[in-house]
């Protein structure tokens, strides 16, 4: 049975702890996954592992749940996408590509002001930016300790966490599903290419 825990809003704070908590702990997520060998790990597979961490504290767990949720609803909203939006969605990410977080934000800003957008595609535009903001001097700065694992196997490290989270967070519209998506999208992905790197 999936998880149907009800979660208040997932804030860009909420989405920037997330995400810390699991980069600073990788090898105890990874100790939790039950993955064939040589199959990358799932986003949900990542998460169901880092809520067996036990030094995660309550509020870990609780933002762990929440974007356990999200990412279920995220993923039952994508199927109802239409044409247009997902065209939009092509656009948010070929912006953002290989760009810094700056240039990211103010890719943001240049897609706020220039496309005719409804309040669902403006609003995720929205938790994008300030996902990036809220976590420019942590999560994803370069220094960030986990980004010297992932250089090792040629991962961009934070450039591509935030593209992950950006891409997502737009892809939810401004509701909490996204940015609980963003957080278990990048989580999900960085934990897969350490795993990948030093446990296949």
């Amino acid at each position: 049975m999936e998880d149907v825990y009800e979660a208040p809003p997932f804030t860009a704070a909420d989405h920037t702890k997330l995400v810390k908590a699991v980069l600073d702990r990788p090898l105890h997520v990874i100790k939790y996954l039950d993955v064939p060998s040589g199959h990358a790990p799932t986003n949900l597979e990542v998460v169901d592992a880092a809520l067996q961490v036990k030094s995660f504290d309550d509020e870990t767990k609780a933002r762990l749940r929440a974007a356990r949720a999200g990412y279920l609803r995220f993923e039952e909203e994508r199927a109802g996408r239409s044409a247009s939006f997902t065209a939009h969605l092509e656009r948010v990410h070929a912006a953002l590509e290989g760009k810094s977080i700056t240039e990211m934000i103010a890719a943001v800003d240049t897609l706020l002001a220039q496309e005719h957008l409804d309040d669902h595609a403006a609003a995720g535009l929205q938790l994008a930016k300030a996902i990036l903001i809220d976590g420019a001097d942590s999560i994803y700065a370069p220094d960030y300790p986990v980004y010297e694992l992932l250089e090792t196997v040629a991962f961009t490290g934070a450039q591509q966490v935030a593209q992950v989270d950006a891409d997502f967070a737009a892809a939810g519209g401004g509701g909490s599903s996204g940015g609980a998506a963003a957080g278990l999208g990048s989580v999900g992905a960085a934990i897969a290419v350490i795993y990948g790197a030093f446990f296949d």
